[in-house]
């Protein structure tokens, strides 16, 4: 029992952070600047009210009607890094095992290490920003997530 159940070692990393700061762009060069680095005119106030459902959340990140493009010759009124985008949360884990092998006059070194470990281990969706573009048809929506759970064995041989 004491040589199966006994000898585990595990690890975690637990990352939390909250989401990263974007910049809501027209999407269009009424500048006239030739960078397209245009700025969307703000109109109206970009929150939204809590209690939203994740799937209502996804849909629209932040008020979309409060931003337009830009007006013709300008560089837009929105504030570079206005909104923030979705958190993350992840967790990391592993468990290891060695087994000493007894071969040859090295024998206390040997050792067979067995590992298992599962990225984002609890399979929490980590979504990425949303559309920031005003002429974008899919403005306001979070489109994507981060990997879901991957799990990885290795086996090593230490001498």
């Amino acid at each position: 029992g004491r040589n199966v159940l006994g000898g585990w070692e595990t690890n975690g990393i637990l990352t939390l952070h909250s989401g990263l700061p974007f910049t809501v762009s027209s999407g269009i060069d009424d500048s006239l600047s030739g960078i397209n680095k245009d700025r969307a005119d703000i109109v109206g106030n970009p929150g939204l009210p809590g209690g939203r459902s994740t799937a209502q959340q996804l849909q629209e990140w932040f008020n979309t009607q409060a931003f337009v493009a830009n007006a013709l010759g300008t560089y837009g009124t929105s504030e570079r890094n206005l909104l923030e985008g979705p958190g993350l949360a992840n967790l990391d884990f592993s468990i290891v095992r060695s087994f000493p092998i007894r071969l040859g006059p090295f024998a206390e070194r040997q050792s067979l290490q067995f590992r298992t470990e599962l990225f984002n281990a609890l399979n929490h969706p980590n979504f990425n920003a949303p559309t920031a573009s005003v002429s974008s048809s899919t403005f306001g929506r979070v489109l994507s997530a981060g990997n879901p759970r991957v799990l990885q064995f290795g086996l090593k041989f230490v001498y």
